[in-house]
């Protein structure tokens, strides 16, 4: 599975829009007095205001959407094990002390981050997901099964594990109820570490995600919610992400037994409904609604975390910035003399 694009218009692989309000005032602000997100943000607008910069982005995303196409896939799977052992590289992601690491991976297509947890972990046992090829995912490039006995892959869209998120038996909930009562296929009790794209908690150990939008509101408070049960680090590939906002977040050390992290859980619960069902519980509404930008005082967030963000995000708004800088898109070319 592979996150989708953002809802905004223009090049979103920038960041996002400030028309858009994924930021607010208070928030814009405060990111502003470090200089190095001011010169981040000058570049960003550059290339909102210049057609030029669409062309770019959608010529990226056209390429990815083809990613399966001939030698496309292998190119894929090539960039994703340099990500990984890049991200190995800075953090030590995929170094494990377990004697047999458990891993377990929500999106393995095209398998370049299990490639990795074997790489450096060559007894470790990994469970994993992939969406099917027919439903829009990639196809799965490396051995599992009865080729290599230490990696289980099933094909399920790992959305649907209804009774996981602790949903009612109620085929009222959604019309499409049946897919939903998919059974969850592994067995194992926990994992020493957990790949996925989203905000998906692991049991125990620590777990890599990847995300869209370093400066988006509700991406500060996320990384706030995993800090506030894990020691985080952040790390965006120099070369394959380097111009867009994406990037990926390692959590360490979950302690997933705490008070926080039961109600991060929860709360991950609760946002599953109710973008999966057309009618949710009051519990979920009230919830989500906390959790979104408008609906929480900001000031305690950014005086508790605020500094620790900055300093978590600066090293990959330099990476983006530089990367900006260079582009054409953001070049401002003086007029002609008359």
């Amino acid at each position: 599975m592979s996150p989708g694009p953002l809802a905004t218009t223009g090049p979103a692989d920038l960041g996002p829009r400030r028309s858009q309000d994924l930021l607010s005032r208070e928030f814009r602000e405060y990111l502003s007095s470090d200089p190095d997100y001011r010169r981040l943000d000058e570049l960003q607008q550059k290339g909102w205001n210049n057609p030029e910069g669409d062309q770019y982005f959608n010529a990226r995303r056209q390429k990815s959407a083809s990613a399966d196409r001939g030698g496309g896939k292998y190119a894929l799977l090539r960039m994703m094990k340099n990500i990984g052992d890049q991200f190995n590289t800075k953090t030590g992601a995929f170094e494990i002390s377990s004697a047999q690491p458990k891993v377990l991976d929500f999106c393995m297509a095209p398998g370049g981050f299990v490639s990795c947890a074997l790489k450096y972990n060559e007894s470790a046992k990994v469970d994993a997901f992939s969406l099917h090829p027919n439903q829009g995912g990639h196809r799965v490039l490396v051995d599992y099964g009865i080729k290599d006995e230490r990696v289980t892959m099933v094909y399920k869209d790992v959305t649907m594990f209804a009774a996981e998120f602790g949903v009612p038996s109620s085929p009222e909930h959604h019309s499409r109820w049946k897919h939903l009562q998919q059974k969850w296929p592994y067995h194992t009790p926990h994992y020493d570490l957990v790949i996925c794209d989203g905000a998906i908690l692991p049991s125990s150990g620590y777990q890599d995600s990847f995300m869209i939008e370093i400066n988006s509101m509700m991406t500060f408070r996320l990384i706030n919610l995993f800090h506030e049960f894990s020691s985080v680090r952040l790390f965006k590939p120099p070369r394959a992400h380097a111009i867009k906002s994406s990037f990926y977040l390692l959590a360490r050390n979950v302690q997933s037994d705490s008070q926080p992290c039961l109600e991060a859980m929860t709360l991950f619960k609760h946002i599953w409904e109710q973008t999966t069902f057309e009618t949710i519980s009051e519990a979920t509404y009230r919830l989500c609604n906390e959790f979104s930008v408008e609906r929480r005082p900001l000031s305690p967030e950014l005086e508790e975390f605020g500094s620790r963000y900055i300093e978590l995000a600066r090293p990959l708004w330099n990476v983006q910035a530089d990367a900006l800088a260079a582009a054409s898109f953001t070049k401002v070319t003086a007029a002609a003399p008359s």
